[in-house]
C-alpha cells in the first residue's frame, strides 16, 4: 500500500517552523509524500499557534476551511497542546492531536490514523527538543 501525501499548513512562530521542518523530515524519511499545497493531500498537518487571540482565530479559521474541503486533519502546535479536548469534540475531521512535545511521534500518529484510529498524542509536560 502506498503511503499518502501529507500537506503542511504552518502558522505561527519560528519555533513552529522548526517543528514543522522536523515533522516533514520524519515523514519523508518514513516514505510519505509531503507537500506545502493542501490541494495535493487528503491529510493535512496544521501546526497551530495560540500565542494571541488573532493567532488562535487564524488557526481555527484554517482548520475549519480545511475541514470544509474534506481534508483529514492532524492538529499540532500550541492550540493542540492547550485545547485538545475542545478541538477533538468540535472538529470531527480532526483525526489526531499532536502536542508541542510530541512531534517525534508524527510517523506513528499518522500510521495509527491510517489504521482508522483517532489519536490524542499530547504529553502533559512537553519536553521534546529536536536533536
Amino acid at each position: 500500500m502506498t503511503k499518502p501525501t501529507v500537506a503542511f499548513a504552518h502558522l505561527g512562530c519560528e519555533k513552529n517552523r522548526v517543528d514543522t521542518e522536523h515533522m516533514l523530515g520524519l515523514l519523508a524519511q518514513a516514505g510519505y509524500g509531503v507537500s506545502a499545497d493542501e490541494a495535493d493531500a487528503r491529510v493535512v498537518v496544521v501546526n497551530t499557534c495560540s500565542f494571541i487571540q488573532d493567532a488562535r482565530q487564524e488557526s481555527v479559521r484554517t482548520l475549519v476551511e480545511l475541514a470544509e474541503q474534506g481534508k483529514e486533519l492532524i492538529i499540532a502546535g500550541c492550540l493542540a497542546q492547550h485545547f485538545q479536548e475542545e478541538l477533538l469534540e468540535s472538529l470531527p475531521e480532526a483525526r489526531a492531536i499532536v502536542g508541542t512535545g510530541d512531534y517525534q511521534h508524527i510517523v506513528s500518529v499518522l500510521e495509527r490514523v491510517e489504521a482508522g484510529e483517532r489519536v490524542n498524542q499530547v504529553s502533559a509536560k512537553p519536553t521534546f527538543v529536536g536533536d
